[in-house]
């Protein structure tokens, strides 16, 4: 080994200590590759991720990302749907490297290593969450006005179907047929609700269609939101930002580590970033840091 080439120290006297894991979270604890058990489908913008994915990576990292700081929280410095979707197609060349790091390292703390791809889609999360609460809410007045005059309509015809005995004339009562605001986006919900209670007995007798009750239903979650907006929006907003911040810094944190990880195990081959790409690729690198890191010990090669 006398005229090996010193391996970097960024892993020296870390405590590599905790039993490596299998896999990523998609892979391994969720098992879940394409419908036919062939290979995952690439992903090339964040709308390819399924939903239900990124919420349950979310919820899985909640007690982590809640935990964190405003003290130890990274500025975001890099586009994040960028970050996220070059980790995620790095995934099987991480992944067919796994075998090799730890049969090198065993006692390496591969946490990181496995859970990167969870900490990428719950950024993806609460980035999006991010992304709603910044819209501009929708012009209140505007929608107020048309769904008054969806609100007449349907009444008007509800009215006549109850005379005849074909819905509930009661629940006509529940409507508060008053102009506030929070009251028309609740009585449309009320109508709608009551049309599709009744709608295979209404089939043929009323001049409303399914279309203009879908198109109802959504008219009033579009103003119900746009009232929240109004006097929730900054809390909301300022929520989002904390939570997406947190998010960012644990993945980028946790990306830093898987780095250097593969850094580490791929130094003399000088390809680790055919594994792990940096995310500042073409940015001029990181610039200053936001805070001091603190100093690795060198110590002797953990091999």
């Amino acid at each position: 080994m006398g005229n090996e080439p010193a391996r970097p120290i960024w892993l020296r006297g870390n405590n590599l200590t905790e039993p490596a894991r299998n896999g990523f979270w998609r892979h391994n604890i969720k098992a879940e590759l394409a419908p036919n058990g062939g290979p995952m489908k690439p992903i090339h913008h964040l709308s390819d991720i399924p939903e239900i994915e990124i919420v349950e990576a979310f919820e899985a990292l909640r007690p982590e990302i809640e935990a964190l700081t405003d003290e130890e929280l990274l500025p975001v410095t890099t586009d994040i749907p960028s970050a996220i979707i070059s980790v995620l197609g790095s995934l099987p060349g991480l992944t067919g490297l796994r075998a090799a790091i730890v049969a090198e390292s065993p006692t390496y703390d591969m946490t990181a290593y496995d859970r990167i791809e969870l900490y990428a889609l719950a950024l993806a999360h609460a980035h999006g969450r991010h992304q709603v609460a910044s819209l501009p809410p929708e012009p209140v007045a505007a929608l107020v006005v048309e769904a008054n005059r969806v609100r007449t309509e349907l009444f008007d015809d509800v009215t006549v179907l109850a005379r005849r005995k074909l819905v509930d004339e009661k629940a006509l009562k529940r409507l508060r047929r008053t102009n506030s605001q929070k009251n028309v986006a609740f009585d449309l919900v009320v109508l709608v609700t009551l049309l599709r209670d009744n709608w295979p007995a209404l089939a043929g007798k009323t001049a409303i269609s399914s279309e203009e009750l879908d198109a109802a239903s959504k008219l009033a979650n579009r103003l119900a939101r746009a009232l929240g907006a109004r006097d929730h929006g900054e809390a909301v907003r300022v929520e989002a930002t904390q939570t997406r911040l947190k998010a960012y810094t644990l993945f980028v944190t946790a990306y830093e580590r898987v780095r250097r990880i593969v850094q580490f195990h791929r130094y003399e081959q000088r390809d680790a970033d055919r594994f792990a790409p940096s995310l500042y690729r073409g940015r001029g690198g990181r610039g200053r840091a936001p805070r001091p890191r603190p100093a690795i010990e060198q110590t002797e090669d953990p091999r």
